[in-house]
């Protein structure tokens, strides 16, 4: 998972975090707590409408007042911290932007039938791609999502991942059969590496408990096979792809395949 995913889901629990203390603290007693030492001993008063109010005899109204106090203390603590993770963010796109790899244009080329990535992969890796291979053979209605380079795929997002390799000149194959310890998996993409390794691509577009868990044993049969994240295992979700898109792919991309 790259580090702008990362900062960028902090950022929304932060917000999260703050909506909860912000409907909290619009739910407590109007006014704010004053204490006062008088004598030795501290007295407590609650300050609204320009005027003090003491409330020693009020319990309720101490802590509500107590609470509200703290809430407002978190309630800064945490806009600050979001603040600061927001000009993070935008720090890091900056660095993005710097570091992108700008896709190959030729009109040349696409008037001679021929694209980009044709130019950029090597005669192997383009046999490779154009093998046939068995693919998953279930659910093809789902395949609604056409590349520029023909290819159908599932979702929008894949689309966009699949012409983000197409314009790089990364070789990959789509919903290829993969055995990893003797279980058959269909990965969305599996990348060649110059050194004829593979490197594994899930995007996994829902959110639900249970594609959650079907999935979290396709992940441990990866690592048991040695596909983890540190070396050659992609994984990507909805939300890391949706902003700055292209940067986030290009970063992976530089991180694992190029």
């Amino acid at each position: 998972m790259d580090i702008y995913y990362e900062i960028e889901m902090l950022q929304k629990r932060c917000e999260r975090i703050l909506k909860t203390e912000r409907n909290k603290h619009s739910k407590y007693k109007r006014g704010k707590l004053h204490i006062k030492r008088i004598n030795g001993r501290y007295q407590f008063y609650r300050f609204y409408g320009n005027k003090e109010h003491g409330i020693k005899r009020n319990r309720d109204l101490l802590e509500d007042l107590i609470r509200k106090e703290f809430t407002q203390q978190e309630i800064a603590y945490m806009e600050k911290v979001s603040e600061e993770l927001g000009k993070l963010l935008k720090r890091l796109e900056k660095h993005y932007q710097a570091r992108m790899v700008p896709p190959i244009s030729d009109d040349k080329l696409l008037a001679a039938g021929m694209t980009p990535q044709d130019v950029r992969l090597t005669k192997e890796q383009v046999e490779w791609m154009n093998r046939d291979y068995e693919r998953y053979d279930e659910h093809l209605e789902d395949l609604r999502f056409q590349t520029k380079r023909g290819l159908w795929v599932r979702s929008k997002s894949e689309q966009r991942i699949a012409e983000r390799l197409d314009a790089l000149g990364i070789p990959y194959i789509y919903d290829a059969k993969f055995t990893v310890n003797g279980h058959t998996k269909y990965p969305d993409f599996i990348i060649l590496k110059p050194d004829g390794s593979y490197i594994i691509w899930e995007h996994f577009g829902m959110d639900s408990e249970k594609y959650m868990e079907r999935n979290k044993w396709k992940i441990f049969d990866y690592a048991k096979a040695g596909y983890t994240t540190e070396y050659n295992l992609i994984i990507t979700f909805e939300d890391s792809v949706n902003k700055n898109f292209d940067l986030v792919i290009d970063d992976l991309l530089r991180k694992y395949a190029m």
